[in-house]
């Protein structure tokens, strides 16, 4: 059994953003996702989860889970040099189809962008989706779809992550310091990442107060060679699905 996401974990959080009849009926959904969660896990021989953060909440629950990293291929893992025009540019890259990446839009629109702009950084934002956020504000540039994310990351010299909704790990973070790219982001956006990552990204407050005392401090110097991130290359997770298969079959 592989848990994507703890849904019934991501679901409390949803629930603490509504309100009335809609939090109690989240809440109820939370205790029945907890309850097949703790049954399938209970029938299976062997239990994963993506997110570090996830795999913590199963094992607290009693559940035995092991920790299965999210992977990118290979050859993601190298440097992409951004282009140098003047000054510092930030981007957000997700799927805007999926509600916790167009929450996220609207966490920076509404509150990290005047921290941006004071510091005079502009901003880069694509993904699928995400041409329909409508008419963006100043500082704000909206690209669409990318046909190769080497393409948005050449523009940028530090990836944001202001999420707050959702779960499991955000591979918009793992794809950045792939890249060499560091970040900025929520504490919840490095939720789903052990502490050894945690030198390579820089944590802010949720409704971004920090930002820029955080954007004008040194950031990490990330190498996508780095022992941290070897664990997430695709032959390394595949090496540790064979190895947990050998010992559970």
């Amino acid at each position: 059994m592989d848990h994507m996401d703890v849904w019934s974990d991501a679901g409390e959080r949803e629930a603490g953003r509504r309100r009335g009849l809609a939090a109690r009926t989240a809440r109820l959904q939370v205790r029945q996702l907890r309850r097949a969660e703790s049954r399938v896990s209970a029938e299976a021989d062997l239990v994963t989860a993506a997110g570090w953060g996830d795999h913590l909440v199963l094992r607290e629950r009693g559940i035995d889970a092991h920790w299965l990293a999210t992977p990118l291929p290979d050859d993601e893992f190298r440097v992409c040099r951004a282009r140098r025009d003047g000054g510092m540019k930030a981007g957000l890259l997700g799927n805007f189809q999926y509600a916790p990446n167009r929450d996220a839009y609207r966490l920076l629109v509404d509150s990290w962008l005047p921290w941006l702009r004071s510091i005079g950084c502009d901003v880069v934002v694509a993904g699928l989706g995400s041409d329909g956020l409508g008419v963006p504000p100043h500082g704000v540039e909206i690209i669409g779809r990318v046909a190769d994310v080497n393409e948005f990351y050449s523009r940028i010299t530090v990836t944001l992550a202001p999420v707050r909704l959702g779960g499991g790990i955000k591979v918009k973070v793992l794809e950045s310091l792939a890249r060499g790219i560091p970040v900025v982001g929520s504490q919840f956006s490095f939720d789903g990442f052990p502490p050894s990552i945690f030198s390579m990204v820089r944590a802010c407050a949720d409704d971004g107060s920090d930002l820029a005392r955080v954007l004008e401090g040194p950031l990490p110097n990330v190498d996508p060679d780095s022992p941290d991130l070897d664990q997430y290359r695709m032959s390394r997770v595949s090496a540790h699905i064979a190895k947990l298969l050998t010992e559970f079959v």
